[in-house]
């Protein structure tokens, strides 16, 4: 059975320890992120099809907003 949750961190938190502890709060096994608005102080991205593994390491100020 599919259910819907969201959660809300707020300014300064650690994106993956929020994520983290809502799992473990809700019991989640299996998830899928649908969509996702907010801001980061930093960020890396790792690209997918690069052979060697590339990212990418950013520390400025971000919004991330659903396309």
């Amino acid at each position: 059975m599919a259910s819907c949750l969201l959660f809300r961190l707020t300014p300064g938190d650690d994106l993956f320890l929020g994520m983290e502890q809502f799992i473990a709060r809700n019991n989640i096994r299996s998830a899928a992120i649908i969509t996702c608005v907010g801001s980061l102080s930093k960020a890396m991205i790792r690209f997918a099809d690069q052979q060697d593994g590339m990212s990418r390491h950013w520390k400025d100020r971000f919004k991330l907003y659903p396309w």
